[in-house]
């Protein structure tokens, strides 16, 4: 069960990271 949370919680990391990073890229494009 805890391994599940964990899981998502990672999942959520990596989705926010990657939401940063494209706005980043948005930022240098524009």
């Amino acid at each position: 069960m805890s391994g599940k949370l964990q899981v998502g919680c990672d999942r959520d990391n990596v989705l926010a990271r990657c939401a940063e990073r494209f706005c980043e890229i948005l930022e240098e494009k524009y």
